[in-house]
């Protein structure tokens, strides 16, 4: 034992991950005694070469690092006839035990068995699931991995827990409550997970997959830096046989509904570029043939008109035409598999434009190429070595931009129909190059030990391509002709009518002069790691099987990014609401006294509204880090079918500064010690009931998304001016130093129009030497779970799956302001640096507590409880699983992912950074409770099905597949903004409230309405189906068949409520704001102690109902079908 702690000390690898699974059992004679050196054979397709290893004085034999097939085991020993056992099938993390009883006799005699795999691993007490090569053939999917994740025990995949670029919200999922950024996405046990953010980064294409494996909870010492479920995409690799295909892949708008939320591809693969609203909202948005009235003055007061935009559908086709092939290079030597399976992608948009120049039809092409390719070697030199290298490369080129929108289906006005055809530019696009490099090896020196070596590298790069270079003029609001009202004059009209000089500026919002100018040079990310583990198997008090190894890996960002030269957000018809003291002092002190001199108005703004030079967010900077771990495990098997997992991880961690004189953050091993204690015990001694239960201790890995935002990468200033005038293209930054607004807090350089309100820095310095910026006593993330469950085999083919989980958070880490200005990095809850409203806090210039008598800050919680059972049935032509889950999932957190819609849109993947904790009144309700209630994925009840039919007739094959989803609706909540915008908002009573308000339009006195204190939103059911067939083309080589596939997803083209607007109050973005004459200027204490909503709408001038409020926004994806043809040899 010492010496393979020794070894452990000394060789460093990565987070180790399970490829392969592994084979044990005990030899007796009919008497029951222990048979003593007999020799176990394992073979198969997938060993290069048979595994040879002689039992132990107990009887025992394991194999290990056994590859995803269907294997023999052979059993001979002098004196006994030799047992053989056929059709074992071996998946990634399964490992079956056998019970070997060999008969008295000769050697030569052979007592053949065949019988169906173990179903109860009975030794094993973590939950996983494998998705084979039979399911991923016969199942309704996606094109890569992600789409069959959700078969898991507890993974459900979660449009709010997708990004908002993520086109069509598909890759998302949430396993055992824990958000999409804490799971772990390996290709081939190298983590692929996005660097920045967390999820999904690499896809993996079926034509590369072997097995899916899903890791949900109980797992292992060797798994380290999810919080959630580990998924792990094992490759395909090559056999002693040739074997291949050629295939084509078909997608098309003539097979697919009109999405009107999967609107305008993105240009690139950044987050730089949002989505259009369009897609943000499902087409929901402002009527701009109607306007507002937020004045008495002006007569009844009332919202824009809402209205959903009906887009027409794209023309479109994508094909993925390619090969796969693998077999020996030389046999029981060396092996190879290669695949190539380009994806073309190619849409067009017609639009009919009516401004000013080129006017008439213009028709768009988007292409998209993406290189898809895998190569592995297999190659065992000696018995007792195996070496393997794989190179998956992803090269993707987009090229040409469509305008933002299609025209309507029902002759609504294009919102950018009045702007130039040619922003949309034919070579604009970019390029996003990904590569991903797999080397190692095993070496078993005897039948007790395997030494295990792995090293990968994770590429992935994004390049934008033909972007314009100059000033870009958005409007943020629709500008209409004889609509559209100034903010200072009661009943003035911005532009009268449609004969003034102005008339050519009026457009609908999100009109912009040029297209996007925020433009990324190059943003590299890479991960390399090396991994080494030792296992060791003895029989002692038992049977034990050791394990462990030291991990490490390396992180790295190159990040460029620049606006040419500047961007301009013009609100028309808007007052404006400071956002620093020094704004409000502005306001206060010049703009509004000039406004009531000139206008009689004491709105801060201009008289067409104001205008906003945004500087940002652009990131630089070139960064690494470093990360360690050290763990060691044991598998004792005690006996009488008791199994204890024992084990426990030490890691050490690093997170950069982006920039010099910027905090970092360092976790020793000493604060990253995770136990993980699980048992299982066999009940009946015959390998069918297994009771199993454990504990673990869990840590995340930090991402990129911190330091970017707070430690120096992100660049991010605004400068506010009221604007008089309509003509934008008087406002002229000249943007010195690359900078149109910022580094300093002065008025923009080279603009002369205007009247300057305030220069507001959302990405300041986190601290000083007197005030950190991150917490010197900061705990890393963590959770602990419990796990009670038992699974039964009813038959050999059928088995019964029930799990009960608990998860629970027990500290997090994320920023926290007082002010949406200087952002403190620490552990929410109320301890003495993160509670900032009793503290002094002088890197915000606030040299006394702000709020002494103020609720203290509540710690971050997050609660998941579920119970889960799952019935599997495994047959030669039926196989399919139901599953039904009640789970709760609670609290004031829902993770590195936040699910809550009014923070952007909801899937925002911003580990560590994004909205959750950013502002004390957000953690309090308007009722002055602590915000803990049902989060925004919280699904109590679902019910899950999921199976095929195989049929084989007269040389033919023929597959039918179905999954069917039923889930409870997720809740619905009130969220009222607050502070500085619609995004920091309070909660109506509690999570999942809905409340309606109604306002009365001639004395605008605003009153609630119903109250539901348990909304959600409605029933989401979802029918997914495939059809498949083959038959033999050759009659003289058997394997030769022609395959015909079709899949569809959302095959009754369902069209579920997934979310909608939350804000009460209109104009878009209207809050409400209690003032006082503390520094801070907010009173805190009224917003955390709780306030009449309803009378506080009433009093504050200006606030209007919102039209939007209570309509959807979000909504289930809409049918898609696929056509494959295959030919197969």
């Amino acid at each position: 034992m010492v010496f393979l702690l020794s070894v452990f000390m000394i060789l460093p690898s990565a987070v180790a991950q399970e490829t392969t699974g592994g084979v044990k059992g005990y030899v007796k004679d009919k008497s029951g005694a222990t048979v003593v050196g007999a020799e176990v054979t394992l073979s198969g397709s997938a060993l290069i070469n048979p595994r040879k290893v002689d039992s132990d004085g107990a009887g025992y034999f394991y194999f290990q690092l056994v590859p995803p097939g269907e294997y023999t085991l052979t059993v001979s020993s002098k004196g006994f006839r030799t047992y053989k056992q056929t059709g074992i099938d071996i998946s990634a993390a399964k490992l079956p035990t056998y019970e070997i009883t060999l008969d008295v006799g000769s050697v030569t005699e052979t007592v053949e068995v065949s019988a169906q795999t173990p179903i109860v691993d009975i030794t094993t007490s973590k939950v996983s699931t494998t998705i084979d090569q039979d399911l991923i053939d016969t199942l309704p999917k996606g094109r890569s991995y992600q789409s069959l994740i959700a078969l898991a025990p507890g993974a459900r995949q979660e449009p709010l827990q997708s990004s908002r670029n993520d086109r069509l919200r598909q890759n998302g999922f949430q396993i055992d409550g824990a958000s999409d950024s804490e799971n772990t996405y390996l290709v081939e046990g190298m983590d692929t997970s996005n660097v920045e953010n967390g999820g999904i980064k690499q896809n993996v294409i079926f034509e590369f997959v072997q097995e899916v494996q899903v890791k949900t909870s109980g797992n292992e010492a060797e798994y380290g830096g999810a919080l959630g479920g580990v998924v792990n995409v094992l490759q395909k690799r090559g056999r002693n046989q040739w074997h291949g295909s050629l295939l084509d892949q078909y997608r098309g708008d003539k097979l697919d509904a009109n999405d009107q939320c999967a609107t305008t591809p993105q240009p690139v693969n950044s987050n730089s570029v949002l989505p259009s609203a369009q897609q943000l909202a499902c087409g929901l948005r402002y009527d701009p043939n109607t306007s507002a009235n937020t004045s008495l003055a002006n007569g009844p007061v009332h919202d824009q008109a809402a209205t959903y935009y009906q887009q027409k559908k794209d023309q479109y086709t994508t094909v993925e035409p390619g090969y796969t092939i693998g077999g020996p290079v030389f046999k029981d030597k060396l092996w190879m598999f290669s695949s190539y399976v380009p994806t073309i992608d190619r849409y067009s948009r017609t639009v009919n434009f009516n401004g000013a120049t080129d006017p008439g039809a213009h028709t768009f092409t988007r292409s998209f190429t993406q290189h898809n390719m895998l190569n592995r070697l297999d190659y065992q030199p000696f018995s007792r070595v195996h070496l393997y290298g794989g190179w998956q490369y992803g090269y993707s080129r987009i090229r040409g931009q469509l305008p933002t929108l299609p025209d309507s289906t029902n002759g609504q006005d294009n919102p950018i129909a009045g702007s130039n055809p040619a922003q949309y530019r034919p070579d604009g696009g970019s390029v996003n190059p990904s590569n991903i490099f797999n080397f190692g090896g095993d070496w078993t020196p005897n039948s007790r030990t395997v030494v295990a070596v792995r090293y990968g590298y994770f590429y992935y790069n994004s390049e934008d391509r033909g972007l314009p270079s100059g000033i870009r003029y958005v409007y943020a609001n629709d500008l209409t002709v004889g609509v559209t009202q100034s903010p200072l004059v009661a009943g003035q009209f911005i532009i009268p009518s449609g004969n003034t000089a102005d008339s050519p500026f009026a457009h609908p919002s999100t009109f912009a002069n040029i297209s996007n100018n925020l433009t990324t040079q190059n943003d590299i990310y890479s991960r390399k790691s090396l991994a080494t583990d030792v296992s060791y198997s003895v029989s002692k008090w038992g049977q034990h099987n050791f394990k462990g190894g030291y991990t490490f890996n390396k992180l790295a960002n190159n990040v460029f990014q620049n606006i040419n030269t500047a961007g301009i957000n013009i609100s028309w018809g808007l007052a404006y609401i400071p956002s620093t003291p020094a704004g409000t002092d502005t306001c206060n002190t010049v703009i509004i006294p000039y406004n009531q001199a000139h206008y009689g108005s004491n709105v801060c703004s201009g008289l067409a509204g104001y205008f906003t030079i945004r500087d940002g967010v652009v990131t630089n900077g070139t960064v690494s880090s470093y990360n360690h771990g050290f763990y060691v495990q044991d598998s004792w098997t005690v006996g009488r079918g008791l199994t204890l997992n024992l084990g426990v991880r030490l890691e050490k961690e690093h997170l950069p500064p982006y920039s010099a004189g910027n905090p970092e953050i360092n976790f020793g091993f000493g604060q990253k010690v995770a136990p993980r204690i699980g048992g299982a015990y066999d009940l009946l001694h015959n390998g069918k009931v297994k009771i199993f239960a454990s504990y673990g201790k869990f840590y995340d890995i930090m991402k990129y998304s911190l330091p970017r935002g707070s430690f120096g990468g992100d660049y991010w200033h605004d400068c506010v001016y009221a604007m008089d005038f309509v003509d934008y293209n008087t406002i002229t930054p000249t943007s010195p130093g690359g900078h149109a607004c910022g580094p300093t807090f002065d008025p923009a350089a080279g603009v002369t129009v205007g009247r300057f309100i305030e220069n507001i820095n959302w990405r300041a310095p986190a601290g000083n030497p007197a005030d950190p910026g991150v917490d010197p006593n900061l705990k890393p993330f963590s959770q602990h779970e419990f796990l009670v469950g038992t699974d039964w085999a009813i038959t050999p083919r059928m088995g019964l799956e029930v799990r009960y989980a608990r998860k629970r958070v027990d500290n997090m880490i994320d920023d926290q302001s007082i002010d949406d200005s200087i952002y403190y990095i620490g552990n929410p809850g109320p301890n003495t640096y993160s509670d900032l409203l009793h503290r002094a806090l002088p890197a915000d210039n606030f040299s006394s507590p702000i709020c002494p008598d103020c609720p203290h800050a509540p710690r971050a919680e997050r609660r998941y409880d579920g119970l889960e059972t799952r019935l599997r049935y495994r047959g030669s032509k039926l196989n399919g699983q139901i599953s039904y889950t009640y789970s709760k999932l609670y609290g004031n957190f829902s993770g590195l992912t936040d699910t809550d819609v009014t923070d952007a849109s909801g899937g925002r993947h911003n580990a560590n950074n994004n909205r959750t904790f950013d502002l004390p009144e957000m953690q309090f309700t308007t009722s002055g409770k602590v915000a803990d209630g049902p989060l925004g994925t919280d699904r109590p009840n679902v019910l899950g099905m999921a199976g095929s039919y195989t049929i084989r007739w007269f040389g033919m094959e023929s597959s039918l597949g179905l999954i069917q989803t039923v889930a409870q609706g997720s809740p619905k909540s009130t969220c009222v903004g607050v502070v500085d915008s619609a995004s920091a908002c309070q909660f109506y009573d509690q999570r999942g409230t809905w409340a309606t308000f109604n306002q009365d339009p001639t004395t605008g006195v605003i009153t609630v309405g119903s109250v539901d204190h348990h909304a959600r939103m409605p029933l989401l059911t979802q029918t997914d189906f495939s059809f498949g067939h083959s038959f033999k083309v050759s009659k003289a080589n058997e394997a030769m068949r022609l395959a015909f596939e079709f899949s569809a997803i959302n095959l009754l083209n369902q069209h579920a409520v997934l979310s909608v607007n939350p804000n009460p109050l209109g104009r878009g973005n209207q809050y409400l704001k209690f003032t006082d004459s503390s520094p801070l200027g907010t009173d805190v204490k009224k917003f955390l102690t709780g306030y009449d909503v309803a009378a506080e709408m009433t009093a504050q001038s200006g606030l209007i109902t919102n039209s939007r409020y209570g309509l959807p926004f979000l909504f289930q994806n809409a049918r898609t079908m696929r056509l494959g043809v295959r030919f197969i040899f």
